[in-house]
């Protein structure tokens, strides 16, 4: 692939604000790689996810801000076809998304930044670059 753009799905762009294991590791890992791109879809989930954390509006403030540098895919029929027939079958449809999105940036991706298991190994089935900084 060798791209110059990092994809994350929401199980590693939480760790941007909620302090977990490899949030450190991961923020190292992007100091190097300004230029992140994600579905459209992770907005919704890291907003959902900062709510249930009870941030506060200062917090808010951070999230928003970690959101606005991202570029986002956004979705459309051939997208939603893609991400309905991507393997395995028991991938999960948001998953689904975040792998079809993924495959979308073609030579541009440098790695798919995830720390969910299955998502990763459906991104190196596909032949794509997985990475989870820890």
């Amino acid at each position: 692939m060798n791209g110059d753009a990092v994809y994350l799905d929401s199980s590693a762009f939480v760790k941007l604000f909620l302090p977990e294991p490899d949030s450190t590791a991961l923020t190292g890992y992007l100091a190097s790689r300004p230029l992140r791109v994600s579905a459209l879809l992770l907005r919704t989930e890291v907003l959902r996810a900062a709510v249930r954390a009870t941030l506060s509006p200062q917090r808010m403030v951070l999230v928003r801000a970690l959101l606005d540098g991202l570029v986002y895919i956004g979705a459309d029929v051939t997208l939603g076809d893609e991400a309905g027939m991507v393997r395995p079958p028991e991938l999960g449809s948001l998953d689904a998304i975040h792998l079809a999105s993924a495959r979308a940036m073609g030579r541009k991706l440098e790695a798919v930044v995830t720390y969910d298991q299955r998502l990763a190994g459906a991104a190196a089935w596909y032949g794509l670059p997985v990475v989870s900084p820890s």
